[in-house]
């Protein structure tokens, strides 16, 4: 059994994910992860994906307009390192591509989530640009 990619519309599987991740990829806000509430509609989805029957990531893709999507992957910290992370988000971004006609997928990283740039790389993204400081955590501005 390979890697299974369905969208969900239930909160709970995304939930189950980011609770294990939410210290990597909460800012500083003032939301915890029992506060957080994922957004599903049209315009933004959750796709879930496993295998053998266990989850291994929750991916997020918002539409920015018809052509381009913003991905953010969520990687059970099980599956880091041996690159079925990265083949989990490359197939959950093809699917979501099948699903939307999306032509263009980016990608918003901060610089302190080195490891998720080397991912990010590792499907196929190149950077592009710099936002200077618009990522806050522990107090630090990151890029």
């Amino acid at each position: 059994m390979g890697i299974e990619v369905n969208r969900t519309w239930i909160a709970q599987p995304v939930r189950q994910v980011l609770s294990e991740v939410w210290e990597y990829i909460s800012d500083d806000s003032d939301v915890t992860i029992a506060e957080y509430e994922p957004r599903i509609d049209s315009d933004s989805r959750w796709y879930i994906s496993s295998e053998n029957g266990e989850i291994v990531g929750a991916f997020w893709m918002r539409r920015i307009n018809h052509v381009t999507w913003e991905a953010h992957a969520n990687v059970r910290p099980k599956f880091w390192g041996d690159g079925k992370g990265t083949e989990h988000c490359r197939a959950a971004i093809a699917k979501m591509m099948e699903e939307t006609g999306a032509l263009k997928v980016v990608a918003s990283i901060p610089t302190s989530c080195e490891p998720v740039m080397k991912m990010a790389e590792a499907i196929g993204f190149v950077r592009e640009g710099v936002s200077p400081r618009s990522w806050q955590k522990n107090g630090v501005l990151y890029d």
